[in-house]
């Protein structure tokens, strides 16, 4: 690819340098197959790429999968307690961020 080609693509590319399930996420036609997609993607990746999960998430008009990312993600990386775990306001706010996520993934709309 040359230097021109190159950048054609990356300006018609409007998510540069995103991972191949990111592309995977913004295909799933419904909110109850993007919270089944969410509860089973690995938790490293709420770390690495919440910005980009919450984007896309958030292009879909998917509210409860935005508020769920944004919950892993600040419980991950949340200060922990002097034993380790993690407080109980955190867990309490990714416990009812994933009940809501459930929740929307019943009632269903396509995006």
């Amino acid at each position: 690819m040359n230097s021109t080609s190159a950048s054609v693509h990356a300006f018609l590319d409007p998510h540069p340098h995103e991972l191949p399930i990111l592309d995977d996420l913004r295909r799933l036609e419904t909110d109850e197959a993007r919270t089944d997609w969410l509860l089973r993607l690995p938790l490293f990746l709420f770390v690495s790429r919440w910005k980009q999960l919450r984007d896309a998430l958030d292009e879909c008009g998917f509210r409860a999968g935005v508020a769920y990312i944004e919950a892993e993600a600040a419980a991950l990386h949340a200060k922990r307690l002097p034993d380790g775990t993690q407080s109980q306001s955190t867990l309490f706010a990714v416990h009812l961020a994933r009940i809501d996520l459930k929740v929307a993934a019943r009632v269903g709309r396509p995006c």
